[in-house]
């Protein structure tokens, strides 16, 4: 699971954008990281980039945005710790 698809950050809004800013992006990544399965995560999710990353091109992610780095690491260490 994952709070966005890399198959449509080229024509959709990025994950930060499409769940209303950081707060919801961290909304949807605790949603990602509690459902069966392993969690997906996306060049940029964690770093609230605002870019656009096209499928077949070379790009540079931006960090100049909220990281979201200790709460994915607090999530996956949540998800090791108890398995319900």
């Amino acid at each position: 699971h994952s709070a966005t698809n890399h198959d449509e950050t080229s024509w959709d809004d990025a994950a930060v954008t499409l769940w209303g800013g950081p707060a919801g992006l961290r909304a949807a990544l605790t949603v990602a990281f509690t459902l069966p399965g392993a969690p997906m995560l996306y060049n940029g999710v964690e770093a609230s980039a605002p870019e656009r990353l096209n499928l077949f091109e070379n790009e540079t992610v931006s960090y100049d945005g909220p990281s979201h780095r200790t709460w994915i690491a607090r999530l996956a260490a949540l998800r090791r710790q108890v398995p319900a």
